[in-house]
């Protein structure tokens, strides 16, 4: 097992952990603007009634889902029902 050790705060962090590595992660979308992402929505049947590729940070929230595009700035809301499914890839 691969830790790193820091002697300032006396703290020991494992690398290869998968907290460690959605942690970085997330930190590179959030100040990284030319993140590829991909966005499908599909209804209660499986059949996909949205479709986005592009730089955009999103959000969820009850029914409702917002995107935002990095490059415009524009924003999209799209309503979405109980039984839809949201997948989002980073490419």
């Amino acid at each position: 097992m691969t830790y790193n050790y820091n002697s300032a705060n006396s703290q020991k962090y494992y690398t290869h952990s998968s907290s460690y590595i959605k942690s970085q992660k997330s930190y590179q979308l959030e100040y990284n603007n030319n993140q590829q992402r991909e966005i499908i929505i599909k209804d209660y049947q499986g059949k996909t009634f949205y479709q986005h590729t592009g730089t955009f940070s999103f959000d969820r929230n009850g029914h409702g889902v917002n995107l935002v595009d990095s490059k415009t700035g524009k924003k999209t809301a799209i309503y979405i029902g109980d039984n839809d499914t949201v997948i989002v890839t980073d490419k």
